[in-house]
């Protein structure tokens, strides 16, 4: 059984993990530029991965929930090492579709694992259940820095053999999760079935849902699609646009991963209220309005990782209150139904980046975009005003 003493090893297997993914990332644009993939086509292959999370989402948080949860996640570290393999051997968009597929599943079968084993840890200590949140998080985002500045280094030297160190890195993580992690299984078969268990699932789920408060904070987690999308797939070229060059992208994508890890600590120390919602909302829409104006090409230096730290925070203060409104036995279940409709807003967010930016360019995109998610979220922010007990929207 999982207690809070396993929480270090938890923590390094995610940090080697996150290591392994993050390794080519601020370098993918060139990348694909390397393989002779156009900027229009760079949304189409994400589209591949949002599809495989949608199709595999809900069965994997289940599977989670009735069964294993180291399991679960020990399926999700493979098939991330057989997608990062396939990866290093793609040539055509194609190849790259059916890789970034494969990166999807293993993104279904990562959701609602051992973070729910240590929530339920904590399920009635607010307070270590926000400074979990938030440990996670750094530790991701610190690794996160590491793996993006090596990567960026590295890819000057050895090219797409990048993702053959990812994939050992991916390895070495699964070996600290079976070595030092004990199976977190399911306590059903006391005296009830699974098909009983099922039945009392979904009519929990039903019931939690019917409040309306866990489908506004799906709609609002989905929202935030509409920020983050168009950041994790067009910054560099919104930065080439702008005239800043690719020699900088290691290093902003540290600044980027610190801005996530600044976001984390602060969400530790603040406590959130709906006013801090909207103060929120005015500086993104007015940072990215600024954007719009004829400034120096360095302001996006500075702005972007202010955008990204108010909006990170406003994101974990929605995880927060989801996990604080949803039952532990079938938290893993909820989290899929989230995860399945962000998913599902993502690829609508794709396409819909993807036609702009044929027709205007990356900076317009942007700003319509981010637009979008901010007229959402006030409105929905607005709709839920304090029928929320037990924490602030």
């Amino acid at each position: 059984m999982i207690t809070d003493k396993h929480k270090k090893y938890y923590f390094l297997s995610v940090f080697v993990f996150e290591l392994a993914r993050t390794l080519p990332h601020a370098v993918l644009t060139l990348f694909f530029f390397d393989r002779g993939i156009r900027v229009e086509h760079i949304a189409m292959i994400q589209i591949f991965y949002m599809a495989a999370i949608i199709i595999f989402e809900f069965p994997s948080g289940l599977l989670s929930d009735l069964f294993d949860r180291k399991v679960v996640y020990l399926v999700s570290v493979f098939f991330s090492i057989i997608a990062y393999a396939l990866i290093f051997f793609s040539t055509t968009l194609i190849m790259l579709g059916i890789s970034w597929f494969l990166y999807g599943m293993s993104s279904a079968f990562n959701t609602g694992t051992l973070d729910v084993s240590f929530t339920r840890v904590y399920k009635g200590d607010g307070a270590k259940l926000k400074t979990f949140l938030s440990m996670g998080n750094i530790i991701l985002s610190i690794s996160a820095v590491i793996g993006g500045f090596i990567g960026s280094i590295l890819f000057r030297n050895i090219s797409h053999y990048i993702f053959v160190i990812s994939c050992g890195l991916y390895v070495l993580s699964a070996l600290v999760t079976m070595l030092f992690i004990p199976s977190d299984r399911s306590r059903i078969k006391q005296g009830k079935s699974y098909k009983e268990y099922i039945k009392s699932m979904v009519g929990n789920i039903t019931k939690m849902y019917s409040s309306g408060v866990l489908i506004k904070l799906v709609i609002l987690m989905s929202a935030v699609q509409f920020f983050f999308q168009p950041f994790y797939q067009y910054w560099q070229a919104l930065f080439i646009q702008n005239g800043i060059s690719p020699a900088t992208f290691g290093v902003m994508y540290v600044v980027f991963r610190l801005s996530f890890a600044i976001a984390a600590w602060l969400f530790k120390k603040i406590q959130h209220s709906n006013r801090n919602t909207y103060i929120i909302l005015f500086i993104v829409i007015v940072l990215t309005i600024l954007s719009n104006l004829d400034i120096h090409e360095w302001y996006l230096i500075v702005a972007t990782p202010a955008m990204i730290i108010c909006v990170y925070i406003y994101l974990l203060n929605l995880d927060n209150c989801l996990r604080e409104n949803v039952d532990v036995s079938v938290l893993g279940t909820v989290e899929s139904i989230n995860n399945t409709a962000t998913r599902m807003v993502s690829i609508v967010v794709l396409l819909c980046s993807s036609l702009l930016v044929s027709i205007f360019d990356v900076t317009v995109m942007f700003t319509v975009l981010i637009v979008v998610f901010v007229l959402v979220s006030g409105v929905i922010n607005l709709l839920v005003g304090k029928q929320s007990n037990s924490c602030k929207l």
